[in-house]
């Protein structure tokens, strides 16, 4: 690989996850419109540019926090995890499971019923991608 092939690279990387940080944002803000009309609490205001938020329902904290990986043809992807807050009997967090969605919003789920491709930008698709973590801590 060259030089200029590697920075072309590199740009590309940069300009996806720019990408990725903006959908992250449209989804933490839509997950959280979408937790709070469930009467969960936001525990603290979305940080889309660090790559996390939480939100707090029925005293269970959920933290989703954004990774990238390359899929196999070395495109950037991005990964939401979600994880749970356990206190006793030590502090821990519990990986409750993740999706991933490329830079342009389409996400790795689907919606049950229909069979739909969910986005991670559209704030009716952020409670399809959200209701299996909470459903996850309730159990």
């Amino acid at each position: 690989m060259t030089n200029s092939d590697a920075s072309g690279s590199i740009a590309a990387i940069i300009e996806d996850y720019a990408a990725l940080l903006r959908q992250f944002e449209a989804f933490s803000k839509n997950a959280v419109s979408q937790s709070e009309a469930l009467g969960a609490i936001c525990v603290a205001q979305p940080y889309p540019t660090y790559g996390e938020f939480s939100i707090k329902i029925a005293g269970h904290t959920l933290y989703f926090n954004l990774t990238s990986l390359l899929d196999g043809n070395q495109k950037l992807m991005g990964a939401v995890e979600c994880y749970q807050e356990k206190k006793y009997p030590r502090l821990e967090k519990i990986k409750l499971g993740q999706f991933t969605f490329n830079p342009k919003g389409d996400t790795s789920e689907r919606e049950p019923s229909q069979n739909i491709q969910l986005s991670i930008e559209e704030e009716a698709d952020a409670l399809y991608l959200i209701l299996p973590f909470i459903n996850k801590s309730l159990a």
